[in-house]
C-alpha cells in the first residue's frame, strides 16, 4: 500500500462527466429541499400540538377531551334531549303535511267557488231585474196592508171601549 508523503500531492479525484455531475446537483438539491421541508412540517405539527394541548389547559369554554359511557349522565341527558328533538321534528312534519293537504284541499275549494261564480252573478243580475219589475206592486201592497193594519187597530179600540167586560169567545161557536 502506497504510504502518503509530506512531498507527495495526494491523487486528484476522478471527474465526473458533465451529464452526470448535473445529475448530481439536482438530486442533492430536491433531497435538500425535500429535507428542510420535512424538518418544517415536523417542525410545525409539534408546535400545533403544543399549541392545542396548552389550549385545552388554559381554556375552560373548550371542549375538552373525555371518555363517554353509555350510563354516563351527560351522555344520557344529550340521549334525552336528541330524543325530544327528533320528536319534535316528526310533530312538525306531520302538522307540515296537515297544513299542505288543509292548503290543497282550500284550493279545490276556491276553484268550485270561482266555476260557480258566474251562476251566482247571472241570479243576482235575474233578482234584480225581478225586483225591478215586482218592486213598485210590492210597495203598493205593503201601503195597502199597513192601512188595512191601522184600520183593524182602530176597530179594536173602539171596540174595546164601547164593552169593557165583554162576554164573548174566541172562535164563535
Amino acid at each position: 500500500m502506497p504510504t502518503l508523503t509530506a512531498d507527495t500531492p495526494p491523487a486528484a479525484p476522478k471527474k465526473a462527466s458533465p451529464g452526470q455531475s448535473l445529475h448530481y446537483k439536482i438530486v442533492i438539491s430536491l433531497y435538500r429541499v425535500f429535507a428542510i421541508t420535512v424538518l418544517y412540517l415536523v417542525l410545525g405539527g409539534i408546535l400545533a400540538y403544543a399549541f392545542v394541548m396548552g389550549f385545552y389547559a388554559v381554556s375552560n369554554s373548550w371542549a375538552a377531551p373525555i371518555i363517554l359511557s353509555a350510563v354516563d349522565e351527560k351522555s344520557l341527558d344529550f340521549r334525552q334531549k336528541l330524543v325530544t328533538s327528533q320528536q319534535t321534528i316528526e310533530d312538525l312534519k306531520v302538522d307540515s303535511q296537515k297544513l299542505e293537504s288543509g292548503i290543497a284541499e282550500m284550493k279545490k275549494h276556491r276553484a268550485a267557488l270561482l266555476a260557480l261564480e258566474p251562476q251566482l252573478q247571472a241570479a243576482i243580475a235575474r233578482e234584480r231585474t225581478h225586483n225591478r219589475a215586482i218592486g213598485p206592486q210590492l210597495a203598493a201592497l205593503d201601503t195597502e196592508k199597513r192601512a188595512d193594519n191601522a184600520k183593524t187597530q182602530t176597530v179594536l179600540n173602539s171596540s174595546s171601549k164601547s164593552s169593557p167586560t165583554s162576554t164573548r169567545t174566541w172562535p164563535p161557536a
